[in-house]
């Protein structure tokens, strides 16, 4: 076996497949290469939820020049 892929999302969990990876690539002769799987469409929802607009643009100078 020349090459061994591990998967990976970044997460906590996917750490120990890193140590996993190493040790069967060491014990097979391969090299490790790493797939970093991602969600772009879930970050990318996240990132375009702008809750500044809630109260209004500039909220507080409005509810200053009420007082």
């Amino acid at each position: 076996m020349e090459r061994l892929l591990v998967c990976t999302d970044g997460s906590i969990f996917a750490q120990s497949s890193y140590r996993y990876a190493a040790w069967f690539a060491s014990r097979l002769g391969a090299r490790v290469e790493v797939l970093y799987i991602t969600d772009e469409q879930r970050q990318a929802a996240a990132a375009a939820t702008d809750f500044s607009g809630n109260l209004g643009f500039d909220a507080a100078a409005v509810l200053l020049d009420k007082w």
